[in-house]
């Protein structure tokens, strides 16, 4: 769909400034190479991680069904082919609900899955653990431990290897039957056994989505919060040190509900978060969108966007680092109220402006893209849900993976060659949304439980469970402002006519936009035109925002003048 355009000349005087963004163009340079969805007819199946086998023989899938195993749902892990066939697929669980929200690959070669297992203890009381499984190539079981115990619900939500050789895991945990959680954290050795636990939040609910491993040994989580910030439910980010003891915290967001979903490191040692920020542009109507933040590791904002359209509600569930030094995020996207989302793509540069953006889905609500893959520079995939529901017929949700690659060169025929168009991704069948397995959080250990056969469980007491303080509150904003410690003002002036000077438009007259150009100069008298005397001011950066979207972004010459080349078809506004 062609949206118009318009745009705004922004100044930008200081590096941490907060903007909105819009994905834009469909991108040429990525096709669908394949499409696949698993599981079974009338069930419900998604996938919430996917990696690439480190052997270059295809890909893990991780995520629940309720077509296979032993239960209401199991933990699922599927190994695929490079061209996305199932090799295997194996199921991990008990006779309630349970899931694998994170998969990866550990140093000896093997596999390690983290997610919930639900119980039934005292015959009556569903009672959920945060749940580790460490499985072999083939899926074979090594060991499996569950944490939290009788007396609280806790969950995993994901893990990561440590430098000893052990694994951290970060999810939620709360006493049984209240209405309040912490975010948990907990370190293993290499066998699973527990090392230390730490409980983060207050008086009411928190929880860890996601969490990397810093070069100094440090850990970042991030995920959500009503107890600290500024609205209902902030974005947040806390720093830990190898002992689990907070370094800094911090929480980012509006009046309403904001998260973090997902936390990677960058190249320039840096720290990106991916999730949801939520705004009312007309101070009544909610509309959601996908937040990427960059961080420096002390948790200052170098850089801070949102993505979307107004009236349309998005997300951001993963991000990933490309080779070229950009970032491509996955979610979803929809208009509220209708029946049909669309997992989200878009890919940006190092600054975060938009580089391309895609969606895809079938006419169902419910598809949505939670992982994302680049295994070599000119392919990608995703991973996620997809309802394939079928008209007036039963839910039926299937994990889904996508491949995507480049657009092949056309075939040479004899005689005029018709003008090739970017191809489109097909529209996958239709289906219905299925509510993600919620995990309950919890505080405490304990051990073995898995497969079809549960086993007993040793419970342990929690080690720790500290509760953190904050120590400095972020919010988004989403106007730009500008400060500059000179007294004369800098002012900026775009040359409105530049390339069109017939009609006095700002187009071209085949349709197209002209270069737009400017200068930013001190204004010593104040009286907003350039006096003689009045220098330009160089390296100043300035960025063209169009509606909702940072379009592309230039600096000051040594004079103090700037240029944009081209813009696309549509107005603008200085």
């Amino acid at each position: 769909m062609q949206r118009g355009m318009y745009y705004w000349i922004i100044i930008l005087f200081l590096s941490a400034l907060v903007f909105i963004a819009l994905a834009g163009a469909e991108p040429d340079d990525y096709t669908v190479t394949w499409n696949r969805t698993y599981g079974g007819p009338a069930a419900g199946e998604a996938a919430y991680a996917i990696i690439a086998d480190p052997e270059g023989t295809g890909f893990f899938l991780a995520g629940e069904t309720e077509t296979f195993g032993a239960g209401k749902a199991d933990a699922w892990v599927v190994r695929l082919t490079p061209e996305g066939n199932e090799a295997w697929n194996s199921t991990y669980g008990g006779e309630e609900a349970d899931t694998a929200r994170s998969i990866i690959r550990t140093g000896d070669g093997n596999l390690l899955v983290a997610g919930t297992l639900t119980l039934v203890t005292n015959r009556t009381r569903l009672d959920t653990d945060a749940w580790v499984v460490k499985i072999d190539p083939s899926g074979s079981e090594i060991w499996n431990r569950t944490y939290g115990g009788p007396d609280v619900n806790a969950s995993a939500n994901a893990v990561i290897g440590a430098d000893d050789g052990g694994y951290i895991f970060v999810g939620s945990i709360a006493p049984w039957g209240e209405e309040r959680s912490g975010a948990w954290v907990v370190r293993l050795n290499e066998s699973g056994d527990e090392v230390w636990n730490r409980t983060f939040g207050g008086a009411g609910n928190s929880t860890a989505n996601a969490v990397t491993r810093l070069p100094s040994g440090d850990f970042v989580f991030a995920g959500s919060t009503d107890t600290l910030g500024a609205g209902k439910t902030d974005a947040w980010v806390v720093r830990l040190n190898a002992s689990g003891d907070e370094v800094w915290n911090r929480t980012f967001g509006s009046p309403d509900d904001d998260d973090a979903r997902a936390v990677i490191n960058t190249t320039d040692g840096n720290i990106l978060i991916a999730g949801t920020f939520t705004e009312r542009p007309d101070n009544e109507t909610v509309d959601t969108d996908a937040l990427l933040m960059k961080l420096t590791p002390d948790g200052d904002i170098i850089w801070n966007w949102i993505y979307g359209d107004v009236g349309v509600n998005e997300s951001a569930s993963a991000v990933i680092e490309t080779s070229d030094g950009g970032y491509i995020f996955a979610g979803e996207t929809g208009f509220p109220g209708m029946d049909d989302t669309d997992a989200w793509l878009v890919g940006t540069d190092a600054e975060g402006a938009v580089a391309w953006s895609r969606t895809f889905g079938g006419m169902n609500r419910g598809d949505r893209a939670v992982s994302v893959l680049q295994p070599a520079e000119d392919w990608l995939l995703f991973a996620g849900t997809f309802n394939a529901t079928a008209r007036g017929g039963a839910v039926n949700t299937d994990a889904w993976v996508v491949r995507l690659g480049p657009v092949p060169e056309p075939t040479p025929t004899p005689g005029p060659t018709p003008t090739a168009a970017p191809l489109k991704p097909p529209k996958a069948p239709a289906v219905h949304q299925k509510p993600a397995v919620t995990a309950t959080p919890t505080a405490v250990i304990t051990t073995p439980v898995a497969t079809a056969t549960p086993k007993p469980t040793i419970t342990k007491a929690p080690t720790e469970t500290p509760t953190p303080r904050p120590t400095k509150t972020e919010k988004p904003t989403a106007t730009a402002t500008a400060t500059w410690n000179p007294t004369p003002t800098p002012t900026e002036k775009p040359n409105t006519h530049d390339g069109d000077e017939n009609d006095g438009d700002d187009h071209n007259d085949d349709g197209s936009s002209g270069p737009l150009s400017g200068m930013v100069w001190y204004d010593l008298n104040a009286n907003g035109s350039r006096d003689p005397g009045e220098p330009g001011i160089p390296g100043i950066s300035v960025r063209l925002i169009g509606k909702r979207t940072m379009y592309d972004y230039t600096v000051t010459g040594s004079d103090g003048s700037y240029r944009f080349s081209s813009l696309p078809t549509g107005g603008y506004a200085a």
